[in-house]
């Protein structure tokens, strides 16, 4: 795969570059800053009254009343933007300028150009989530004059680690889009209407075959976002045991005691599973078309 760090060197500081990366960067990065200063009083609240614990962790699952959402739904929400944005113009953008054809005719594989367009929106991802992460962490470190304890810097780093992966899968999705359809505007619209069913309009059918008496759980299961707020919620809160219903009979005798963190990544391991291999799934299905594409000079 000759050329690879080339192009990821090239496409990382052409998003570094994009006026269209820092306007989503700078208002998703600053709307969690905003989210988490506003869960401060209300975990400072539960520490004074019940002396709660995990509160670091807190930050990241707390909803404030006056926002209604906390920083795992938000991530959740409008993290996928941020994910394709990356890449719904990867490809058809180069074909409809014509320069596609004179990058492949450099000393590169074909495979290579792929493969460094989708890690450099990976890398460009994997920055904005270590700067909003630590800058989370940084909030509470200040707010709560307490050092953080390694097995929530563990948790937290998991987190971090979910998320990137959850962002990488919107990012193929987009990557895919960019080579189905040769009008970047369009897989731009189809990357916004596939984000919009998964996030929303499935939670609409899953009620629906809810109230007739059909089992949403499979269809929940093909959902990326329901998929990422299970894991996250897991391993953002040790006392969660459950990602589902549970049943009286599993309840009775269970000590409220916080998990391990391996016995809560033993927990999420199928979420994380699923949500790895949607990725790889849409990066492979991505891979086969663009190297079966012909590609012509326009």
């Amino acid at each position: 795969m000759a050329g690879v760090i080339e192009i990821v060197e090239k496409e990382f500081s052409t998003h570094l570059s994009s006026k269209r990366f820092y306007i989503l960067f700078f208002i998703i990065y600053f709307l969690s800053l905003g989210v988490a200063y506003t869960t401060i009083p209300n975990i400072m609240n539960g520490l004074t009254r019940v002396g709660d614990k995990a509160i670091f962790l807190k930050m990241f699952t707390t909803a404030p009343s006056d926002v209604g959402i906390s920083l795992l739904q938000f991530f959740s929400i409008f993290g996928p933007i941020l994910g394709f944005i990356l890449t719904f113009d990867a490809i058809n953008s180069e074909i409809s300028e014509g320069t596609l054809h004179v990058s492949l005719s450099q000393p590169i594989h074909r495979d290579s150009l792929v493969n460094g367009k989708f890690l450099a929106g990976v890398l460009a991802i994997a920055v904005f989530l270590t700067v909003s992460v630590f800058s989370i962490v940084g909030i509470g470190l200040s707010a709560f004059k307490m050092p953080l304890p390694l097995g929530e810097l563990l948790r937290i780093g998991t987190f971090w680690g979910l998320s990137i992966v959850y962002f990488a899968l919107w990012a193929s999705l987009g990557l895919l889009f960019s080579i189905m359809i040769r009008r970047p505007s369009t897989s731009a619209l189809a990357s916004v209407a596939v984000w919009l069913f998964f996030s929303i309009f499935i939670y609409m059918f899953g009620g629906v075959m809810g109230r007739l008496g059909i089992s949403r759980t499979i269809l929940m299961r093909l959902s990326p976002p329901f998929l990422y707020t299970q894991a996250s919620s897991i391993i953002l809160a040790p006392k969660l045991r459950f990602v589902g219903p549970v049943t009286m009979e599993e309840l009775i005798g269970m000590v409220p005691n916080p998990l391990s963190f391996l016995e809560s990544l033993s927990i999420i391991w199928p979420q994380v599973v699923s949500i790895i291999a949607g990725m790889l799934i849409l990066f492979l299905i991505s891979y086969w078309l663009f190297m079966k594409r012909e590609i012509r000079p326009t």
